[in-house]
């Protein structure tokens, strides 16, 4: 506050060529009161180089892009660059119709092309920075009743980054297999795998660690008031196949009618190491966040309730209970509980008008 002043301004124009090609171009111009390094927003042990400007008193960055489309195939290109002369392009291929559809996507983003939006040197930068990285992806639906989805990826680093001093690179690949043998029932399979390279500063070298998924989930309506659904997910290390983490789940939701609904879930799981925990999404009340790490060994269950009181007045009820076996505390600071039980009670009254 008070140390830094940006104006950002720019704009954009397409020009449709035919009705199935078009052209355009993009212009953003970020301005500052002054130039920052990074010795000004990081500690001098961590910069990497405090000479480098972290952000120019001025930043352009302008690209041009086209889109084409014959019968069902579809392409679109962009090529972008900035105020220090680095392209960073981007090639899409798509061929979509009824029954299938097949993506291929290339990019490639230099060193010091970055937006003024986003960390320009940390690996986790909401916009990609110093990356190269090529996705593949299809899906369809060869038989009636069954659909299939697939894709895979690969993306390494250009450069080093402020969080790794040397270049790494992540591959990830997903299959998923859904079939509908009615209208009652839905049956899905899934399987991923993601192959990422962390860096150990010990030896300046790096190490892939490869984490394993598969998930089978069955759900079956036996009324619109009764629907159970359970899923069993299992993880592990290829390295080390005997490290794995299980987790299985029963849902039941049943509706008395537009007023009531109640919705209870029963999950056990077992979970060796944190490098193979597992999520797990949770019903919660409106507005409340439900996703939780599945880590230690033991049960959790919930209740969920619904109840429209009058037309305005909504309350909303929600029970939970988790054990974990053999620890003598759960959580820390001040969500700490000693013992191995945690429960936990939420109430919601919502007003509508």
């Amino acid at each position: 506050m008070n140390l830094l002043r940006e104006i950002i301004t720019g704009g954009g124009v397409t020009l449709p060529l035919h009705p199935s090609i078009s052209l355009g171009a993009l212009l953003l111009n970020t301005r500052y009161n002054k130039k920052i390094n990074q010795a000004d927003v990081l500690p001098s042990s961590d910069s990497i180089n405090t000479n480098e400007d972290f952000l120019p008193g001025q930043l352009h960055c302008y690209s041009f892009f086209c889109d084409a489309s014959l019968f069902d195939l579809n392409f679109s290109a962009e090529l972008s660059s900035n105020t220090f002369k680095q392209t960073a392009q981007q090639l899409v291929l798509s061929h979509r119709n009824t029954n299938h559809e097949v993506v291929i996507k290339w990019w490639m983003i230099p060193r010091k092309y970055f937006s003024p939006f986003g960390q320009s040197f940390a690996s986790n930068a909401a916009f990609p920075h110093a990356k190269n990285g090529v996705y593949l992806a299809a899906a369809g639906t060869p038989v009636t009743d069954l659909q299939i989805g697939t894709y895979w990826l690969f993306e390494r680093d250009l450069w080093r980054t402020y969080l790794n001093p040397l270049p790494l690179s992540q591959k990830e690949f997903a299959m998923q297999i859904q079939y509908l043998p009615g209208q009652s029932v839905r049956i899905l399979c899934h399987y991923d795998s993601k192959e990422n390279q962390h860096f150990t500063s010990d030896h300046l070298q790096c190490y892939t660690e490869q984490v394993n998924r598969c998930r089978l989930q069955i759900e079956k309506s036996f009324s619109p008031f009764l629907k159970l659904r359970s899923r069993l997910e299992k993880v592990w290390l290829r390295n080390s196949p005997n490290i794995q983490g299980i987790n299985l789940y029963h849902d039941l939701e049943y509706k008395l009618n537009s007023d009531f609904s109640l919705l209870f879930r029963f999950s056990s799981f077992s979970v060796d190491t944190y490098s193979v925990h597992t999520y797990e999404y949770e019903n919660d009340l409106p507005g409340a966040f439900g996703s939780y790490s599945v880590y230690e060994k033991g049960t959790k269950w919930y209740v969920l309730v619904k109840w429209h009181i009058t037309a305005k007045y909504i309350l909303w009820f929600k029970y939970r209970h988790l054990f974990l076996d053999g620890v003598k505390s759960i959580g820390s600071g001040n969500d700490l509980i000693v013992g191995d039980q945690k429960q936990e009670l939420r109430l919601q009254l919502n007003w509508e008008y």
